[in-house]
């Protein structure tokens, strides 16, 4: 693949600003990265491509910098939050050419992008969240979710640290829970907090643990699933 800055150097008098984003960049980085950045690197390339064409890196100043964001939010219509992002990965795009002295400004260190804050939603009372554990339990075609389901409103864990979980994650009582791990897009990686223990104190969490280890001592497929 062609490489963002491939023949791109300060003292080159028109540095060619190739289409393929952040190909050079992730490619350093692939390792490092988790798919889901990956492939937001990915998605920004047609945005690249459209706006700047075969502009030249030298050519992109803060003004450049700050149409390109404007042009994302009218003509792209993307949610500023999103429009964020990506002006954030333009900046470390270019952070890294620097750091490789392969250009001499960063033209979007300045560029901002506000975004208005939401009102978070009030959170499911007690009966609210009994009322739909129940419908889950109570549902021929929704019940094999309900333990998950009332495994996470009892746990508050993100979705991908909840699947994540393995057994042998889980003390032999199930009255704890090692939370190390995150999934998302099939590839495991360490949480963003670097949880410990999860300690099941409420009762809420003490009727989890029943469950669950009603659960660890069965056999699946006569595989023992203690062992997994």
């Amino acid at each position: 693949m062609t490489h963002l800055w491939q023949n791109t150097n300060p003292r080159n008098k028109n540095p060619s600003l190739f289409l393929t984003c952040f190909t050079n960049l992730s490619s350093t980085s692939a390792g490092k990265s988790s798919p889901a950045t990956f492939a937001k690197y990915l998605g920004l390339e047609k945005h690249v491509s459209a706006f700047f064409k075969n502009k030249s890196t030298i050519s992109v100043s803060e003004t450049v910098a700050e149409k390109f964001r404007d042009w994302l939010l009218s003509d792209r219509s993307l949610e500023p939050v999103t429009v964020r992002e990506r002006i954030v990965m333009m900046n470390a795009c270019w952070e890294w050419a620097q750091k490789k002295k392969l250009v001499l400004e960063n033209p979007w260190e300045e560029v901002k992008v506000s975004v208005a804050p939401k009102q978070r939603p009030e959170p499911f009372t007690l009966k609210e969240i009994n009322a739909i554990v129940q419908k889950f339990r109570s549902a021929p075609e929704l019940n094999h979710y309900a333990d998950y389901v009332e495994f996470k409103f009892g746990c508050s864990l993100r979705t991908g640290e909840a699947a994540a979980l393995l057994w042998r994650h889980c003390s032999p009582e199930c009255d704890r829970i090692w939370i190390g791990e995150s999934l998302s897009n099939g590839s495991r990686k360490s949480t963003k907090t670097n949880k410990g223990l999860l300690n099941n104190r409420s009762p809420t969490k003490s009727r989890i643990s029943r469950y669950l280890k009603t659960r660890l001592n069965i056999s699946y497929f006569g595989i023992d699933s203690t062992q997994l």
